[in-house]
């Protein structure tokens, strides 16, 4: 595996718990790797990552048995509630400064592990922890981190395009 995901996400915190889609997410890809957040990418970036998890599953379970591959069935459903609950891309339009150095540390930064969150998602007081949550995750994963002043960067960008609180 490339990178382990960060913990944070079980069967009691993923979206829908307890329905039959949060059932095979939980179980298939728990098999491997910590749970990821459906918000970590955006929709049309599940179907790749679900056919490559896919084909990991197929090859792990033919050498060593342990690893229960996904029904077709089984695929559509993930790949739904995948989809449901992904991550809503930024939109560059909305976004004109995403050029700027703040804007670029940003997508740099950020688009290293998964989609491009919209800065809106959270309030200017929220997204101090939601940094150094993200933070903690690349340390966890082994990713470089940014220095302090591309992190102060980031925040500033975030905060300036956050909803009102």
């Amino acid at each position: 595996m490339e990178r382990i995901l960060p913990p944070g996400q079980n069967s009691e915190t993923i979206p829908q718990t307890g329905s039959e889609a949060a059932r095979i997410f939980s179980d298939h890809c728990a098999q491997c790797h910590n749970l990821p957040s459906p918000a970590m990418h955006a929709g049309r970036d599940w179907t790749p990552i679900v056919d490559r998890m896919q084909m990991r599953m197929e090859m792990m379970g033919s050498m060593m048995g342990s690893v229960e591959e996904l029904s077709s069935e089984e695929r559509r459903i993930l790949l739904r509630y995948l989809t449901e609950h992904s991550q809503e891309p930024i939109d560059p339009a909305e976004y004109p400064d995403l050029t700027s150095p703040a804007g670029q540390s940003f997508r740099n930064t950020c688009e290293s592990c998964h989609a491009l969150p919209d800065p809106n998602r959270h309030t200017r007081s929220e997204w101090p922890s939601v940094v150094a949550r993200m933070q903690a995750n690349m340390e966890h994963m082994g990713v470089e981190q940014p220095g302090e002043a591309k992190l102060e960067e980031v925040l500033d960008f975030l905060q300036r395009h956050s909803k009102a609180e």
